[in-house]
């Protein structure tokens, strides 16, 4: 999967959906998923939790809910301009720069093996630099692609 059509349609397929936003916000642009959530939890088609640096933390609670889908929502390292998305396998992104602890190939194995689904959500940052604001280009992108889920 590597478009927004694509993954609206993957989402309309899905009866639950829950969105994980990782990030810190006290580094910029790594606050991308943070934003994601707290914008996407007013539309009720989405189970939205803030998971801060430690999405690990919330893999028993995904398994409980059992969705047929995860959006793993967060700041990527990749080629490209900062403000693009990347909406991937997060088995795939083995290697992109990340500010969390765990992973997210390996918290993806073992959701998939309870039978869950996920998928990455990666918005390229401009800065993620310790006490910096979240740049505009990176706002607005993430505005974006909340108005086009929203819509779902």
């Amino acid at each position: 999967m590597s478009s927004l059509p694509e993954l609206k349609n993957k989402i309309k397929r899905s009866k639950k959906v829950i969105v994980l936003g990782i990030g810190n916000e006290l580094r910029g642009d790594d606050a991308a998923g943070i934003l994601f959530v707290k914008k996407l939890k007013k539309n009720k088609r989405y189970r939205c939790y803030d998971c801060g640096t430690a999405p690990e933390n919330f893999i028993g609670r995904v398994e409980k809910e059992m969705p047929d889908l995860v959006l793993l929502v967060d700041a990527a390292d990749f080629e490209g301009e900062p403000g693009s998305v990347l909406i991937t396998d997060p088995k795939s992104a083995v290697g992109m720069v990340s500010t969390h602890s765990v992973p997210l190939s390996i918290m993806t194995k073992i959701l998939e093996e309870s039978g869950i689904e996920c998928v990455l959500v990666g918005i390229k940052p401009k800065s993620t630099e310790f006490g910096g604001e979240m740049s505009a280009v990176v706002k607005k992108k993430v505005e974006e692609v909340v108005d086009v889920l929203s819509g779902v």
